[in-house]
């Protein structure tokens, strides 16, 4: 049946910046009722249709299945085919679905909803699941706490099994927004979210309780948005595979962060980031293209910068970690790439792995690789290097290979300057203790030792005897480090 067979006109356009045309309201709301108790599908032809009250969609009992076919195409001819127009309805979601027995199996195909930058959501599914939507755009859903779409599901109802495609998401606050426990296997293909004025896509809220599993994300694009994927949620089993992100975060605070997974308790698990293109991203230092924090098992895989990324931006800022492998994103030749890795830890040490696609053994060059402590930036040892890659106790756990260029504080001068001028190699042999092979320019009897204090940011040079080393008495913690590292491969 047709919205029209209910007494909908359609004949809504825009004049002087508002929706004229016939009130729709009650015209919808039948049509809905009527679809959902006797289970057929609603078509709403092309043309605008002016609701002035929020629709609702409510299952009970044995209830469930609603088909709205609109005429839209999902891109963004926005007044064009089958459109919703709001006007400005305080407090009130353009369409909120409620399900009682968690199984609306609500599918909405072609339809098009204008929000007006009032203060409710688009679509708002409550303990809602088997939820569909196809080739439709959401716009203008841009109040402070809203989103175009958004799920929100008690601790013993049930939220998911929903698959969203091929729709365009323009000037929302968030365009998806996640926010219930127990809300599992979402995804997400080949949409479009642009012009976000927060998370494009969120999942929890910062310090809520919230675990999601099964969050795949295929193919979709992120352009303009202040930021692009943000979860607070403990996530298990992320799949953010291909993609596009261009020209984002350019007004908001600090740090900057287009995928951004973890903080919350217990922590995250399962993650992989595999196969996206970053374009033209701009950054401040301490910025980043993927924040993980308190992640377990972790995959983050031939992603591509392609171009005007800063230098000051990590690829991937870490905190908490375990088990997380990874390899460098490919930069086309003569572009300057971002800081590749930030690790640091208020808990367990991290455990990463570099993965090289030319060796079996996980050699990773230091120039590629920065470990940091906790929220603390190490400067360089020696401005006139290019070298970006930093040793830190951090990563005491690992066994490494690799020439060092220690940066000592001098005792008359706050700068820094190389033992000896001469490089020294260090071989690992347990955890926070390697062997100084060879050690021309330092005093003492050797051999020496490096020691990795467990409560300070700066190693010390000892004798085998545990006696200090005389000069220099401190190592810099902007110690240049030349060479490879190399993780267990057990």
């Amino acid at each position: 049946m047709s919205v029209k067979d209910f007494g909908a006109v359609g004949d809504t356009v825009l004049s002087g910046g508002a929706f004229v045309g016939t009130d729709d309201t009650d015209a919808f709301q039948e049509a809905i009722d009527y679809a959902i108790a006797n289970n057929i599908a609603l078509d709403m032809p092309a043309g605008g249709y002016r609701i002035t009250r929020g629709l609702t969609a409510t299952f009970s009992g044995e209830q469930r299945g609603l088909l709205i076919q609109g005429a839209s195409a999902g891109n963004l001819l926005g007044r064009t085919g089958s459109f919703l127009a709001m006007g400005d309805i305080p407090g009130q979601d353009a369409l909120s679905v409620t399900a009682g027995n968690a199984q609306s199996f609500l599918c909405i195909e072609g339809v098009t909803f204008l929000g007006s930058g009032g203060t409710g959501h688009g679509i708002h599914c409550q303990n809602a699941s088997y939820v569909k939507l196809r080739r439709c755009v959401l716009r203008d859903f841009a109040a402070a706490g809203k989103a175009a779409v958004r799920f929100t599901g008690t601790s013993d109802g049930f939220v998911g099994v929903t698959d969203i495609a091929e729709c365009t998401f323009q000037a929302n606050r968030h365009g998806v927004w996640v926010h219930g426990d127990n809300a599992n296997m979402f995804t997400f293909l080949a949409n479009k979210f642009l012009d976000h004025l927060d998370a494009a896509m969120l999942f929890g809220a910062p310090g809520a309780v919230q675990q999601n599993r099964g969050v795949v994300l295929l193919g979709n694009t992120f352009e303009g948005n202040v930021r692009d994927f943000r979860s607070h949620s403990s996530l298990h089993g992320l799949s953010i595979l291909g993609g596009y992100i261009e020209n984002n975060n350019a007004t908001h605070r600090a740090p900057r962060i287009d995928i951004g997974v973890g903080g919350a308790n217990p922590s995250s698990s399962c993650v992989t980031i595999e196969g996206v293109t970053f374009q033209k991203i701009l950054s401040q230092p301490g910025d980043a293209l993927i924040l993980l924090d308190g992640v377990d098992k972790g995959s983050i895989r031939r992603n591509f910068n392609a171009a005007g990324v800063n230098q000051d931006r990590w690829h991937i800022l870490g905190t908490n970690c375990t088990d997380v492998e990874f390899d460098l994103p490919h930069s086309p030749p003569g572009l300057t790439p971002p800081y590749p890795v930030q690790m640091s830890r208020t808990g367990p040490p991290n455990t990463v792995t570099y993965l090289s696609s030319s060796s079996s053994e996980h050699l990773v060059p230091l120039a590629d690789l920065r470990i940091m402590g906790s929220g603390e930036a190490y400067p360089g040892a020696n401005t006139t290097t290019t070298t970006r890659a930093f040793w830190s106790r951090l990563m005491s756990e690992v066994r490494i290979e690799f020439d060092i260029t220690l940066g000592a504080k001098s005792p008359s001068s706050t700068g820094y300057a190389s033992i000896g001028g001469m490089p020294f190699v260090f071989r690992g042999i347990g955890p926070r203790r390697f062997e100084l092979d060879s050690a021309t320019g330092i005093s003492g009897t050797g051999p020496f030792h490096l020691r990795i204090a467990e409560n300070t940011n700066f190693a010390t040079i000892h004798n085998q005897d545990g006696t200090q080393v005389d000069l220099p008495t401190q190592v810099s913690q902007g110690a240049r480090l030349k060479g490879s590292l190399v993780y267990p491969t057990n």
